[in-house]
């Protein structure tokens, strides 16, 4: 084999493989992430953090807020959610 056809064999195979990757399976996730703050605009603690929706498999979820006050639910099916933010001492609250 020539070193011409040897380098166009290799031109073959290395685009071949290029069209290849990107056919990798899709997913279609979300997430929701935030922060819990007073107020005054104080980070909270401790916070419960549930969300609820039809589509979420296996139930509600639960996270419990960071030093930060911060949060994150991730791999979550698209859809509508409820959240519901808990702490001892505060007005729960609700959104949709």
């Amino acid at each position: 084999m020539s070193r011409v056809a040897s380098i166009r064999t290799a031109l073959v195979v290395v685009s071949a493989l290029l069209l290849v990757t990107p056919l990798q399976a899709q997913t279609t996730t979300g997430r929701l992430v935030g922060n819990v703050i007073d107020d005054t605009g104080a980070a909270l603690p401790g916070v419960t953090v549930t969300i609820s929706s039809d589509v979420l498999i296996g139930g509600a979820q639960t996270k419990i807020t960071d030093g930060a006050g911060e949060f994150a639910f991730i791999g979550l099916s698209p859809g509508e959610y409820t959240l519901k933010a808990d702490l001892a001492g505060f007005v729960s609250q609700e959104r949709n």
